[in-house]
Order: C-alpha cells, then sequence, then structure tokens
C-alpha cells in the first residue's frame, strides 16, 4: 500500500506523500466569465453564419461542444463584449447544474452560467479535468446541505487541486479515459433500453385503445387519419360527450373576500404521467363557491394545461383533504361510462405521438386548453370492454415500468461507480 501524507484540503484529506497540492489560480492560464445579449433583440441572434453559443443546455450533459443552439451576432457580441474562444477551452458549469465540466471543439462564446478556463503547462488538460470532477459532489456539499447554489469566479480560482508528478497524471489521465469509455459505453446501452421500453410501452397503449384485444374483429374506418380503423364494436367521439372538464382558478395572491382562506392546490409541476407529487404544494385564496368547484377528489383525473408538460395526466389515487387545481391543471370527471382511467389512456398515447405539438401548433409555450381538451377525439367500447383493457394496460404497463426502474437502477449504480473510480484515482486512493 502506498504511503499517504495529510493535506489541508477538505475534499481529499490525503493524497500520496509525492504529491502535492496547488491552488487553481496558478494553474490558469485563462479564467472568462460569459455574457448573454437580450433575448428579445433580435439583431444580436441569428439561424446560421453567427459564432456559436454555448448555453448551459449545450454543456451540461456532454464531454464535447460539438454544436449549439443559438448563434450570435457581431452585434451580440460587441453588447456583452464577449471573447470568442478557441477549441480546447475547458467549461465549467457555475450555475444551475453547477460543476458539470465539458470542452469546446468549435470556436465559441459563453453566457454568463458558466466559465471557461485554460490551463498551464503544470497541469496535464485532462488531468484536470478530472480534477474537476473528482471534487464536483464536495463542491456541492460545501454549502450546508444546499446543493441548489450557484458558484463565482473568486471560488472556483481559490479552488484546490491535486497535483500529482507530470508523468502520473498522464498515467492516471489515461486509465480513466479507457475505465469511463468503458462505463458510458454501459450507460448508453442501458439508456438505449429504456428509449426501446418507452417504445413498447407507447405501441402497448396506441395499439390497445384504438385496435382493441380481439385480433379477430371486424374492423371499419374511424374517419380520423392518424388514428386509422378500429373495432366494429368501438364508436369515436369526443371528450366533452363523455367527460366534464373544469380548469382550475387563476392564482389570487392575496386576498379578497371575507370568507376566502388559504389552501393548497395542485400546479402543471405536480402532475405526470408516472406521478402525482403531493409534496409542497403551493397554497392561494379560495372562497367558500371556488373551495365547491375546484375541490380534488379521488378518481379524478388531472390533466395539465400548459407549457413544457401539456398533457401530462394523473389519476387521484387516495383521499385529499382540502385540496384544489389552479389555471394549469384541469379535473376531468365522467359523464357517462366511461372510466377516467381510459381517458388517461388515450392522452398518454395523443402526448407520445405529438398530439399537443399538433393541436397547439407547435407552440414554444403549448396550451393544451380546456376547448382543446373537449375537442379531443376518444376511441370507446362498451364499459365491460373498457374496464378489461384497463386491467390489461395496468399489468402490461406495470411490467414495463418495472423494467424501465430497473434500467434506471443499473445507470444509476455506473454513474456513482464512474464518480467514485474518478475520485480514488485523481486523490491517489488507487494505483494505476
Amino acid at each position: 500500500m502506498r504511503e499517504m501524507k495529510d493535506t489541508s484540503v477538505f475534499w481529499c484529506p490525503t493524497i500520496p506523500t509525492d504529491w502535492s497540492t496547488i491552488k487553481n489560480k496558478y494553474i490558469l492560464s485563462l479564467l472568462y466569465s460569459g455574457g448573454t445579449p437580450s433575448a428579445g433583440d433580435e439583431k444580436f441572434y441569428t439561424l446560421d453564419n453567427g459564432v456559436p453559443f454555448v448555453s448551459i443546455s449545450d454543456m451540461s450533459s456532454v464531454a464535447y461542444v460539438k454544436s449549439t443552439k443559438k448563434q450570435v451576432t457581431d452585434l451580440g457580441i460587441a453588447d456583452k463584449r464577449l471573447i470568442v474562444l478557441p477549441k480546447g477551452t475547458i467549461l465549467y458549469s457555475i450555475y444551475a447544474t453547477v460543476g458539470a465540466v465539458s470542452e469546446l471543439e468549435i470556436e465559441a462564446t459563453i453566457s454568463q452560467a458558466m466559465l471557461a478556463l485554460q490551463v498551464n503547462d503544470s497541469i496535464y488538460k485532462p488531468f484536470y479535468k478530472y480534477n474537476l470532477l473528482a471534487m464536483r459532489e464536495y463542491v456541492l456539499s460545501d454549502t450546508n446541505g444546499n446543493t441548489q447554489f450557484n458558484l463565482n469566479a473568486e471560488k472556483v480560482r481559490n479552488f484546490v487541486f491535486i497535483l500529482p508528478p507530470m508523468k502520473d497524471q498522464q498515467i492516471i489521465a489515461a486509465h480513466l479515459d479507457r475505465k469511463c469509455t468503458q462505463i458510458d459505453a454501459l450507460i448508453s446501452n442501458a439508456q438505449q433500453q429504456i428509449e426501446k421500453l418507452k417504445a413498447y410501452k407507447q405501441s402497448v397503449i396506441t395499439e390497445t385503445v384504438t385496435k382493441g384485444l380481439d385480433p379477430d374483429v371486424k374492423m371499419k374506418d374511424s374517419g380520423v387519419e392518424w388514428i386509422g380503423e378500429i373495432p366494429g364494436n368501438a364508436e369515436l367521439t369526443k371528450v366533452s360527450h363523455l367527460f366534464n372538464v373544469i380548469l382550475g382558478k387563476m392564482v389570487s395572491p392575496t386576498k379578497s373576500k371575507a370568507d376566502e382562506t388559504l389552501e393548497s392546490y395542485f400546479c402543471a409541476a405536480n402532475v405526470h404521467f408516472d406521478d402525482l407529487q403531493y409534496d409542497e404544494l403551493k397554497t392561494m385564496w379560495f372562497d367558500s363557491n371556488e373551495k365547491e368547484t375546484y375541490l380534488v377528489q379521488k378518481g379524478d383525473l388531472l390533466v395539465v394545461e400548459g407549457g413544457a408538460g401539456a398533457g401530462g395526466s394523473h389519476i387521484v389515487e387516495k383521499d385529499i383533504e382540502n385540496c384544489y387545481v389552479q389555471n394549469s391543471v384541469m379535473i376531468v370527471r365522467r359523464k357517462k361510462h366511461v372510466p377516467e382511467k381510459w381517458l388517461y389512456y388515450i392522452i398518454y398515447m395523443l402526448v407520445k405521438n405529438n398530439y399537443i405539438d399538433y393541436v397547439c401548433n407547435k407552440a414554444t409555450i403549448p396550451h393544451f386548453t380546456k376547448d382543446k381538451l373537449n375537442n379531443t377525439p376518444v376511441v370507446f367500447y362498451k364499459e365491460e370492454q373498457m374496464k378489461k383493457m384497463i386491467v390489461y394496460l395496468d399489468r402490461k404497463c406495470t411490467q414495463i415500468d418495472q423494467l424501465i426502474a430497473l434500467k434506471q437502477q443499473k445507470i444509476e449504480k455506473l454513474q456513482q461507480y464512474k464518480k467514485s473510480l474518478i475520485y480514488e484515482y485523481v486523490t491517489g486512493k488507487k494505483e494505476v
């Protein structure tokens, strides 16, 4: 076992005796914080022939930035006095996805949400990047348990790094490149399997709600091009013929009536196909009539009206005391003998097949309004048939979801293994 010595570095209390530590400011030849030209000014941005502009979403999940969603014009660069950075510049996230590390494979400029770092000859650049990754969890935890925080250039400048001899840096970085490539391949494979399972779930739901369970049943034209043929014993109608739709209340930040009380409510962020989030519900004022109208009950289908999750739905599966809906969420209740769970599966099929984008004209912020939901086509059958199909779909979807969960657990274990491997080699706990 190699001999170790103590350090004063909080994230790495011991290192090999022939290694040292060094502050980041003595390693860097450049530390630059970018800026963001006003998004509302069209002259600052262009679709082509501009300078690539790196945002957090462009760099936070990739090892190398090869392209960007936005490009800035010369006027945009001048507006914030941006620097065009060369290929090979390291990018380090200081907002949002704090501690993410990437590298430019193109010339680009950057937003203020990250720092551009270039290192001098005292450290091997690939080892430096692994050093940043090795200390990420510890940087996040150094804020009294609060992981929702932002770094700044001064804090990053004073990071303390591990500095082995140059030959060791090169050997460690090469070894981690090989090991991380292997781990990343396993993660990628598991992610591909998850996508296949999600596609299979989508196809199972689509096939069941539109074609039924009897492969020998006579089919007929539905009259809707994207639905195609449906079983002869099925009917096609609109949501409004089978269900009542209640749009939630507009947010009221202040009390305006004597009988109003402060109550919890569901908003779009709480409603997802996979779960309904009951924790940390927001509150606002409801009067007695509004409480009667917007009260959420067990068995209700909640549907998201607007935003990135438009169309997201969930059945309320337990009794909830005094909980209501805000106007980003709709309550759906049956008029006839058509189970709410049947509509849940139909909306799932529609959302996954891009129906929401279609009816919302691919809006940047889509709104699946009450009117759009009411006019959504519904394939329905006799009640007993729908109940059988719901039982079948519940069983199949549970099986698929369990497989997805197992794959996700595998990914999380591999990601944790990768983190620990980087830390142990960078700090000298493991020797190549």
